[in-house]
């Protein structure tokens, strides 16, 4: 998309506007929301061009520009309209916001109001949303803490994953700002950060489509960086291959250590799914979760076919709860274990579930 915008505003052609259409449908379904801060300075930019060329011209830009994009973006409402309609049951409704009202005790969004779900039949699901998301809600409804919370949000956004290298623009910021291409990265990339700090909760990757402006600026600004001189020499050079080299080495540990968590948990929950694959039979798994579990990492999930799986995972409910779930899968033979997890660094050990004899 942001590799469009350069080439259409030079010239208007079919090809780079199938192009841009393709990144927009790309986004508009991965990540709607921050894809529409992506794409707002693109949408803005080619309109003040369209606006500004020759009346002999704009046809080209309809034919050439707008009618490609046009009729991608009417084959993504279609796709996303048919989508929603098969989960939600309606056209307009995205599956993520039947989740948020179902469960969320927040907006996605600071400048929201709590609010109240239905009663949670699962502890681990409560914790979640009532310990570790309302708490960091509530906080940022004070405005005292608000000009703490969003200065930190945009650190996370903007920098954490470019390795401390954002700075550079900031040094730069001037240069940068006089550069027609540059400016417009700029532009496109501060107004991303800024739509993403309304967000209740940010994460470094909530920022992926915009990372490509984000990129140019600071490899523009690797560039001047480069280009200093102090008392006739440049010394900028070896600062700018310095700073690249600490930059690639800090996300090399950072993307290994994160992936060690993640892995060192998603190889026990995938050991223990195969073991149970390779006893004989259909099976029902009830987790069963202690004081000491990490809720971040779950147990349990399942296929879209649940009653086709081999395995079947469920929540520890009441035993009420438990009792009408096992009568289910009891009597489409499913055998039924208990496994209980409290230390998420110990591999825990499905065992047959008591009673039931």
């Amino acid at each position: 998309m942001y590799g469009a915008y350069p080439r259409l505003r030079a010239a208007p052609n079919i090809r780079d506007a199938l192009w841009l259409g393709a990144g927009l449908f790309v986004l508009s379904n991965a990540r709607p929301f921050e894809g529409l801060l992506a794409s707002l300075p693109v949408a803005a930019g080619l309109a003040w061009h369209f606006v500004r060329a020759t009346a002999a011209s704009r046809a080209g830009w309809l034919s050439r520009v707008a009618v490609p994009v046009a009729v991608i973006l009417a084959i993504d409402a279609a796709w996303i309209a048919t989508y929603n309609k098969a989960v939600t049951g309606s056209a307009t409704t995205m599956p993520y916001f039947v989740h948020a009202q179902t469960y969320a005790r927040i907006s996605q969004w600071i400048f929201g109001s709590e609010n109240v779900p239905q009663p949670y039949r699962h502890e681990q699901m409560r914790r979640y949303y009532e310990e570790e998301e309302l708490p960091y809600f509530q906080r940022q409804q004070r405005a005292s803490q608000l000009f703490i919370e969003i200065p930190w949000k945009i650190v996370r956004a903007a920098d954490i994953p470019y390795s401390g290298l954002m700075a550079l623009p900031i040094f730069f910021a001037i240069p940068l700002w006089r550069r027609r291409r540059t400016r417009f990265a700029l532009l496109a990339f501060l107004f991303a950060l800024a739509g993403l700090s309304t967000l209740t909760v940010l994460l470094s990757h909530y920022g992926a489509p915009s990372a490509a402006a984000g990129f140019l600026i600071v490899t523009q600004g690797l560039r001047h960086l480069a280009a200093c001189r102090f008392r006739g020499r440049r010394f900028g050079r070896v600062a700018a291959i310095g700073a690249t080299v600490v930059a690639v080495g800090t996300s090399i540990f950072i993307l290994h250590y994160q992936g060690t968590q993640a892995d060192s948990w998603g190889r026990v929950r995938a050991h223990v799914q195969s073991r149970m694959e390779e006893v004989e039979g259909d099976h029902l798994v009830v987790v069963q979760y202690g004081p000491l579990h990490i809720c971040h990492f779950e147990w349990v999930y399942n296929k879209a076919d649940i009653d086709a799986s081999r395995v079947v995972w469920a929540r520890d409910m009441s035993e009420a709860e438990n009792r009408e779930l096992i009568a289910y899968f009891l009597a489409r033979g499913r055998k039924i274990w208990l496994m209980r997890v409290n230390d998420d660094g110990v591999l825990p050990e499905p065992v047959e579930y008591p009673g039931l004899r």
